[in-house]
């Protein structure tokens, strides 16, 4: 049996990059599909503005409202589908905010009042609209919990991947100088006649064109750089590892679903 191994590139609350070895792209795009689609986030859903005194269209600022990140506790909501008040609202599926400003000032995502003290917003100085003197914006609404594979308002996530770079001597190559200054990765390097590649190569082809077509660009399906960065609440460890549940429990269900066939 041919076990998958990961060596991690990057590692922070909002990014994580690593490379799979022994994998195939198809299981690197259903990872990729299920981090931004299937992964459930709290999100602004509906807008009542009362009062907009801005230059800002209602459209434009709920559109706002809706892409701005929320930090949130996952196992405190349920899916409005799944809660026992049948989608109707309540506060163990939907969240209560407020908006009451009056210029002049500028109105940032920290002004949003929410009814729960464990939803917040991730980033406190994003601006939404501009008051002058006198001007008043009013508006309340609610936050519900999402899928991406819906809205772009309820995406965990930015993932992508690549396959990992690889470059081989295929000439006489002349000036192995050049080839290392004109990398804009800094990828290249050699060891004597051997080219040694490091994992930041984005297979430019820039060393390519000045080795004289002595080098010659590879890449290898089963040796993959997964690249995932939280544009949520949530952190990326938190996307990755829920996204693995998630493939867990479809396989779990192909193979009921099997066991009837």
């Amino acid at each position: 049996m041919i076990f998958l191994e990961i060596k991690i590139l990057k590692k922070n609350d909002r990014e994580l990059e690593f490379i799979i070895t022994n994998t195939t792209p198809q299981f690197a795009n259903v990872l990729r599909r299920t981090a931004t689609e299937e992964i459930p986030i709290l999100a602004i859903d509906t807008v009542d503005i009362y009062e907009n005194d801005s230059i800002f269209y209602d459209e434009v600022i709920a559109h706002r409202l809706g892409l701005i990140p929320l930090v949130f506790k996952q196992d405190q909501f349920n899916l409005p589908s799944e809660c026992k008040c049948n989608g109707a609202g309540c506060p163990l599926c939907q969240v209560v905010f407020v908006i009451d400003k009056k210029g002049p000032c500028t109105v940032y995502s920290k002004d949003i009042k929410f009814n729960n003290p464990d939803v917040s917003v991730l980033y406190p100085d994003m601006p939404i609209l501009e008051l002058e003197e006198g001007q008043k914006f009013k508006a309340e609404g609610t936050a519900k919990i999402g899928f991406g594979i819906n809205h772009a308002k309820w995406q965990a996530a930015k993932a992508y991947y690549r396959y990992y770079p690889e470059i081989k001597v295929i000439g006489k190559i002349k000036d192995k100088e050049n080839i290392i200054k004109i990398c804009p990765k800094k990828a290249i390097s050699f060891k004597g006649d051997e080219l040694v590649l490091s994992d930041s190569c984005n297979l430019c082809g820039e060393c390519i064109s000045a080795s004289n077509n002595a080098l010659k660009i590879t890449s290898d399906g089963s040796k993959i750089i997964f690249t995932i960065e939280s544009i949520s609440g949530l952190t990326a460890k938190e996307i990755i590892k829920e996204s693995i549940s998630k493939l867990k429990e479809q396989a779990k269900e192909f193979e009921k679903a099997l066991e009837k066939v």
